[in-house]
């Protein structure tokens, strides 16, 4: 049961106040990304309607979701332009005057851009030039894989993994099923998943940090629901019942956070066995999220495997001559203990310090939140220093480049 209380516990400081809700995503924030809508396109069916076909030269609008965060673009003489931070996957989505899905951008089989090992750094421009509709796939005439974006074919085998989390994000527009899409209502929810690890001792100083072995790496898992001001429940009756093929019947509440300055809330929930000591994956399905015993919400879990984006987040404190931690280095390795880059993996990184009781003593960065984000994730500065003596264990969170939450446990030498 200790295992599955220290993730528990983890999970508090995950609140966030993280979205753009901007109307118009030329902010000139980020790497720009445009392109061009032509006159004439393939029909196609749409998916709100069966009396009704739209053509890619109906998009009015785009929205781009990158992490938790969303804008909306206008398409303006058929042309279009967008901003979204680098490191982050980004999905573009293109909707009709009624905000009516006509389809998303893919490239090379990926839902989305990984805005990675960009050419030009943050000076980078993603020019997708004309537009093409077949199916539900929007693609582009200048494909930026290899060129814009430098990364390899194994990348891109990788990366298209995310691809069903973007495609959950399409069937999650309107939750509610109340034909209005839910980011255009405040009803907005986010789904992701949590990937809680134990993973051995840190480094202090001139020692080793010690990890256990790749087969030792137990996955502890959690689902997060993120909602926004319109859908915020009235009492804690709060559930979530799937998948609807074949419903689990061991899904419980860990923990609910409300932030008064975003006006949103975190709900977290997990499949426990009846030991308590492992928290059990949920499969990709059809769910249904329940408030105040009526609100049903209809939600689509992608259920990405751990595996893909996984790395471990090795810490060696450094101390002062004070017994200070002063700061935290961090390697980077994939489970089997080969080094790693991880600018293709992590977009945000959060430290939480935590005494034997497992209550927060101190934080440096955050993962959702837009302040206090953590310039370099190789040397971590603390701004003020930590008693070692007061320190029982460190947490490591970091977000995947679509915002799944992985927390990686290390107990101090």
């Amino acid at each position: 049961m200790k295992k599955s209380l220290f993730f528990v516990l983890i999970i508090s400081f995950l609140i966030s106040c993280h979205k753009d809700n901007s109307n118009n995503g030329n902010n000139g924030n980020g790497i720009m990304i445009k392109g061009k809508i032509p006159g004439n396109s393939p029909a196609k069916k749409s998916m709100q309607s069966d009396a009704s076909t739209l053509t890619l030269a109906d998009a009015k609008n785009v929205l781009v979701f990158y992490g938790e965060q969303y804008s909306l673009s206008e398409i303006i003489n058929g042309s279009f332009t967008t901003n979204a931070p680098m490191g982050s996957a980004v999905a573009l989505i293109f909707l009709d005057a009624n905000n009516h899905y006509i389809g998303n951008l893919n490239v090379s089989g990926m839902n989305m851009l990984p805005l990675v090992n960009l050419s030009d750094n943050e000076q980078t421009v993603i020019d997708l030039s004309s537009l093409n509709l077949e199916g539900l796939n929007v693609l582009p005439a200048n494909n930026p894989i290899g060129s814009e974006i430098q990364i390899t074919q194994q990348d891109v085998t990788l990366y298209k993994e995310l691809g069903s989390y973007f495609e959950a994000i399409s069937k999650n527009i309107d939750t509610d099923n109340d034909g209005i899409p839910d980011n255009f209502s405040g009803k907005e929810l986010m789904v992701n998943s949590v990937f809680n690890i134990s993973v051995g001792k840190s480094g202090k100083d001139n020692t080793e940090p010690q990890m256990v072995s790749a087969d030792q790496l137990l996955v502890n898992y959690g689902v997060r629901i993120n909602g926004f001001k319109n859908v915020i429940p009235q009492n804690l009756n709060i559930s979530l019942t799937g998948p609807e093929e074949a419903p689990y019947t061991d899904i419980v509440r860990n923990n609910y956070e409300y932030n008064e300055n975003c006006q949103c809330f975190d709900v977290f929930f997990s499949r426990q066995t009846g030991s308590g000591s492992m928290m059990l994956p949920f499969k990709k399905g059809i769910y249904t999220f329940s408030m105040d015993g009526i609100q049903n919400h209809t939600i689509s879990y992608s259920s990405i495997s751990a595996s893909y984006f996984l790395l471990l987040a090795v810490p060696t404190l450094i101390t002062d001559g004070q017994g200070n931690i002063t700061s935290v280095k961090i390697d980077y390795m994939h489970p089997d203990k080969t080094e790693a880059q991880h600018s293709k993996f992590i977009s945000t990184l959060m430290l939480q310090f935590r005494d034997q009781n497992y209550n927060q003593v101190y934080q440096e960065g955050s993962i959702f939140q837009t302040t206090n984000l953590l310039p370099d994730f190789g040397n971590v500065k603390l701004t003020t220093p930590v008693k070692l003596s007061n320190i029982h264990d460190l947490n490591i969170s970091y977000t995947d480049l679509v915002g799944n939450i992985y927390n990686l446990g290390w107990q101090l030498p």
